[in-house]
């Protein structure tokens, strides 16, 4: 009996292929009762004749009952033993598979968010410079080197799903520069990171977005000067403020570089950026990213 239930589970095994899918349990599991409980009883039989043959008795039809009763109920737990089995590796499967289709997924929306950073001050860029060379040829030669900076920092870190603080940071100030050329004094940027958050991290080009967001949105002139302030908090949070001096005129605006952000944060799992917007100040707080902690949550 041992041996007919052994090849019994083993032959079971091809069955699936018929019927693979989770739904079709029933009529999988129906086959292969239909198949092996006759083929038990018959091979029970046959056992049961060559037995009593064997030891010279006529053959014994009150015990072929109980027999096959005891084939049938072992197939029965058989099958749901293999059907147990085989359904939870088609739900493990199926995790696997949702889990990997979730991260594609994110990682295309991830990378798609990423090559919307689109820079469309290099043509204001490339105005100054055109002035700057007319005028102060060593203020050009100064004005294209921090430009380069710039576009390099661009090109190496659009791959990239986090930098550095100190790292975004110096790509600010270089693209400071260039507003600084442009504004003059009508326009003041005070970093203040505390060492220890220097190796923290933020999604690249953030800063960027946010100091272009301000100069979008508000009046810069050297009487009334559009200051942005980039600060920590006690919170681990990197906070960017600027003084409210809307236009008179309203910009234009999906808000696509704020959405960006947030978006690129949930993608991150990360906390979510606050936006507040008053009559004095607009202020966005990021969360600051340890990196040694997003390492090990992502491994």
């Amino acid at each position: 009996m041992a041996r007919i239930l052994v090849y019994t589970f083993k032959s079971r095994v091809h069955y699936p292929e018929l019927f693979p899918e989770v739904n079709q349990t029933s009529p999988r599991v129906l086959v292969t009762l239909a198949i092996f409980i006759p083929i038990t009883i018959f091979i029970n039989y046959l056992i049961l004749v060559m037995c009593c043959s064997a030891a010279g008795r006529p053959y014994m039809p009150e015990k072929f009952g109980s027999i096959s009763l005891a084939g049938i109920i072992l197939n029965i737990i058989a099958t749901a033993v293999f059907e147990g089995t085989y359904l939870l590796k088609k739900w493990k499967a199926s995790l696997i598979e949702a889990e990997k289709s979730k991260k594609a997924s994110l990682q295309s929306e991830l990378d798609n968010l990423k090559s919307q950073v689109n820079p469309h001050f290099l043509f204001n860029s490339l105005n100054s410079l055109s002035a700057l060379i007319s005028e102060d040829q060593q203020k050009a030669e100064e004005f294209l080197y921090e430009m380069c900076k710039v576009y390099r920092y661009l090109l190496q870190n659009n791959e990239h799903e986090l930098t550095a603080i100190h790292v975004e940071a110096a790509f600010l100030k270089s693209y400071y520069y260039l507003l600084k050329t442009r504004y003059e004094s009508a326009i003041q940027l005070d970093i203040d990171i505390p060492d220890q958050y220097s190796n923290w991290q933020i999604p690249p080009f953030t800063l960027q977005m946010l100091v272009e967001n301000a100069v979008k949105h508000n009046v810069i002139m050297e009487s009334n000067p559009l200051i942005i302030q980039v600060y920590t908090n006690d919170n681990e949070e990197l906070v960017v403020r600027n003084n409210q001096q809307a236009k008179s005129v309203s910009v234009q605006s999906n808000k696509i570089g704020l959405k960006n952000i947030q978006r690129k944060y949930q993608l991150l799992s990360q906390r979510s950026v606050a936006i507040a917007p008053g009559d004095q100040y607009f202020t966005v707080t990021l969360p600051l990213i340890n990196p040694a902690t997003y390492e090990s949550n992502n491994h």
